[in-house]
């Protein structure tokens, strides 16, 4: 990593306001990127807005995060349609004063003007209005208020037929208006909440690397979010490597390559101390190098084996993490009060010599990432002789080896699946069907329906969680859908069971 200069937060905040709002690769990154460490546009609206209007500048994207709200939800397809075809709901008079939102009514400061301009209030009065608006968002809305806005809407009639125009139209807008009042930003609020989420894009855009680091930390401080940054970053081509104890910092922070490594301050039960002693004590050659170069530093038996078994020294004891949680255990209870080098070191060796060799399965690995790491972010669930022999059935043809690999159309894909969660669901007919999570060897995941006419034929032979071989296919919205095979161990060998309504499979 080369620094090319260390600036202030003064400098920092100055250079971010000078962002060009103009710039088009800020608004390619808003609709590739999937909304990862985004202001405002990480949720699932505001995403499928993105997805649906493809926003080339900041005023689409000011009005997306206007859309993306309980009172102007319902305005996208007019707002899609002012954008692609030029189409104009309201006369002209009302079409000119909501240019910037594609002839759509968005914005607090629109509804004003259209009481003002069409419907011949004075300002004051349509602030009065706006005020009223809010009270008829409310659930409980109260009889006076909604009588009030009767009479109101009366005299806007009149004032927009003293402007044009028609009775019908005038009712329309007014119908539109009070849509508005269960949710809408004022126009100043979503600019500004629009400009930081430039910002972010823009550093998604220009030092990714960085900011996907930064905002793995800021993930890793919420609860059961930071898999899916870890999975996110994937996705955009970044490697997340394990954490090392020679390498690590306090949080995540980008090294060689499109590498990102694991922070030490996102392994459970390491403190601020004990980072900084690992990190002002570096290099260490062994597990006990390490503890005799941090005695008095409050690096206690607990934080040692959490660095174990996290995998900070995997490049040093060659993965062996829950033998050296043995010998770590072993040699903690007979140190006792040693302090010396040498004492310490030969209690070290009587150690390796007093603990039997213990090897660290697959299984061992996933339970101690998800315990340390918050999951299983470097082990999945498929082991290493496992993967092999997917290997084997994938060079006969006899499986396809991940989700990304399920053709499209109605072309069937075996994939080995290792399902982690499922659920039984009776449908609208009252039969019984499930929901299934995957995951391939590759760490990808999906959620599908085992619809009640599969169900009914392979229920008996499913086991919950754990390996399958899952026949899919993508339908015409590229969703991924079910038939299955069924992938058993017998006798340490695994062999295919015979597809459930195979023919019906294949021809769907």
């Amino acid at each position: 990593m080369k620094i090319l200069k260390k600036i202030s937060k003064k400098e920092l905040k100055e250079f971010l306001y000078e962002i060009d709002i103009n710039d088009k690769k800020i608004y390619d990154e808003v609709n590739i990127n999937n909304g990862f460490g985004i202001f405002q546009f990480s949720g699932s609206t505001a995403l499928g807005l993105v997805k649906d209007i493809h926003p080339d500048n900041f005023e689409e994207l000011t009005a997306i995060n206007s859309m993306a709200r309980p009172g102007t939800i319902e305005f996208v397809p007019q707002y899609k349609d002012g954008k692609l075809n030029g189409t104009k709901k309201y006369p002209d008079v009302v079409h000119n004063l909501l240019k910037d939102s594609k002839g759509q009514i968005l914005f607090q400061e629109q509804v004003l003007k259209i009481f003002n301009i069409i419907g011949g209030f004075t300002l004051t009065e349509a602030d009065g209005i706006r005020g009223l608006m809010k009270k008829l968002g409310k659930a409980d809305k109260k009889k006076e208020d909604i009588e009030k806005w009767d009479n109101q809407i009366k005299v806007f009639i009149e004032g927009a037929k003293a402007n044009g125009l028609s009775e019908k139209e005038a009712y329309n807008i007014s119908n539109d208006l009070l849509k508005l009042s269960s949710y809408s930003f004022n126009k100043s609020h979503a600019v500004a909440y629009t400009y930081a989420a430039v910002q972010t894009l823009y550093l998604s855009r220009y030092f990714r690397k960085y900011f996907y680091a930064s905002t793995l930390a800021y993930e890793a401080t919420k609860k059961d979010a930071i898999k899916s940054a870890y999975e996110n970053c994937r996705n955009f081509g970044y490697n997340i490597l394990p954490p090392d104890i020679n390498k690590s910092f306090k949080n995540f922070r980008p090294v060689e390559g499109n590498n990102i490594i694991f922070g030490l301050n996102e392994i459970k039960g390491i403190g601020e101390k004990p980072i900084n002693a690992i990190i002002s004590n570096r290099p260490y050659k062994s597990i006990i190098d390490f503890i005799i170069k941090t005695q008095g530093e409050r690096i206690t038996k607990t934080v040692v084996n959490a660095l174990v078994c996290s995998g900070c020294f995997d490049s040093l004891i060659n993965g062996d993490r829950k033998y050296y949680e043995a010998v770590i255990n072993y040699y903690y209870e007979h140190k006792k009060t040693t302090k010396v080098i040498e004492l310490l070191e030969q209690k070290w060796k009587d150690a390796l010599e007093a603990v039997p060799y213990i090897k660290t399965s697959n299984e061992d690995y996933v339970i101690y990432e998800k315990e340390l790491l918050g999951n299983n972010f470097f082990h999945g669930n498929f082991s290493d002789e496992e993967k092999e022999k997917i290997d084997i059935l994938y060079s006969k043809g006899y499986i396809d080896k991940s989700l990304k690999d399920v053709k499209e159309s109605k072309l069937i894909s075996r994939v080995p699946v290792y399902v982690s969660k499922f659920r039984i669901h009776i449908d609208k007919n009252k039969n019984e069907m499930a929901f299934v999570d995957v995951e391939d060897m590759n760490g990808d995941k999906a959620n599908f329906p085992i619809f009640a006419s599969y169900w009914k034929f392979i229920k008996e032979r499913f086991q919950g969680e754990g390996m399958y071989i899952f026949a899919l296919y993508r339908d015409q919205d590229d969703k991924i859908m079910f038939g299955s095979k069924k992938w058993v161990k017998d006798e340490d060998k695994y062999k295919l069971i015979a597809s459930f309504r195979k023919k019906e499979i294949e021809t769907k």
